[in-house]
C-alpha cells in the first residue's frame, strides 16, 4: 500500500518504509484441541482504502476443516462488500480455500477508509480427531490488495498447535475424565474422609475427618463436646 513511485528519470521518490504491511492474518502461537472449532480474525492495517482482497490458503485436510467465512462481526459488518470462498481438494491431504472479497455499493457509495488496525474477515476453523498433539500451518499463496498481486515479503505461514485432550483416561480411576484422549498423569483411585478424590484427608484417633488429635484421652475435648476442668484441662474420658 506505499505511495512511493517512480519519476519520469527512473527514481523512487516518495511514500514511507515506516508503514506496516496492510494483511495480518496472524494464528501464530494459536492453539486448538482436537475435536474443537474456533474463529480467528483477518485484519488490514494502515491501507487507504479497500476495493477487494483475494487470497488463498491451503491447509491440511486431515487435521483442519474452514468451517466458515464472513464478514458479519467485523469492520464491514454493515458495508457494502461481497465474499465468495469455495473449498477445492488439492489430494489426498490437501485442501485449497479460495477467498474473494470485493466492493459493490448498493446503497453506501463510500468504501472502507482503515484508521489504524480493522479486521475484515473471521474465520472459523474446525480441528479434526488425530492421534498426537502437531502443529499446522495455514499458507497463504496468491494474495492480491485492490487487484495488486503482493509479494511474498507481504505475509508468512502461520501454524496452530493442535492438542489431544488431557486428562485420566483411566476408567477405574474416580477422577476419569470421558473426554479426555491422553493421559496426563492424574489419575487417582482413593476416595478420603472428605469425598475427595485423591485427597489425602483421614480420620483422626478421635473420628475427625483431617483431624491431628493422637491422644483420645482429648477426643471429650473436641467438636461440640468441649469441657473443660477449672484450670483449662480436658478432663479424661
Amino acid at each position: 500500500n506505499g505511495s512511493a513511485y517512480m519519476d519520469a528519470c527512473g527514481s523512487c521518490i516518495g511514500g514511507t518504509s515506516e508503514a506496516d504491511d496492510c494483511f495480518i492474518m496472524d494464528f501464530s502461537g494459536k492453539s486448538m484441541e482436537s475435536i474443537s472449532i474456533d474463529t480467528f480474525h483477518v485484519y488490514v492495517k494502515n491501507l487507504d482504502s479497500l476495493i477487494s482482497i483475494d487470497f488463498d490458503l491451503l491447509y491440511d485436510a486431515t487435521i483442519l476443516e474452514i468451517k466458515d467465512i464472513k464478514t458479519y462481526g467485523t469492520a464491514l459488518d454493515t458495508l457494502d462488500y461481497e465474499l465468495d470462498y469455495e473449498n477445492y481438494s488439492e489430494g489426498s491431504d490437501l485442501n485449497r480455500v479460495k477467498i474473494s472479497l470485493y466492493f459493490e455499493p448498493h446503497n453506501n457509495y463510500v468504501n472502507f477508509s482503515f484508521n489504524g488496525k480493522e479486521d475484515i474477515l473471521i474465520i472459523t476453523i474446525e480441528t479434526l480427531d488425530i492421534d498426537d498433539d502437531t502443529e499446522t500451518l495455514l499458507i497463504i499463496q496468491n494474495l492480491s490488495v485492490n487487484e495488486k498481486l503482493m509479494n511474498n515479503s507481504n505475509w508468512e505461514g502461520n501454524s496452530i498447535t493442535i492438542s489431544l485432550p488431557k486428562g485420566c483416561i483411566d476408567p477405574e480411576a474416580c477422577n476419569y475424565d470421558p473426554d479426555a484422549r491422553k493421559d496426563d498423569g492424574t489419575c487417582a483411585y482413593e476416595i478420603d474422609c472428605f469425598g475427595e478424590c485423591g485427597g489425602d484427608a483421614v480420620y483422626d484417633i478421635c473420628e475427625v475427618c483431617g483431624g491431628d488429635e493422637t491422644d483420645d484421652n482429648n477426643c471429650i475435648c473436641t467438636g461440640e463436646n468441649i469441657q473443660y476442668d477449672c484450670i483449662g484441662d480436658c478432663p479424661p474420658p
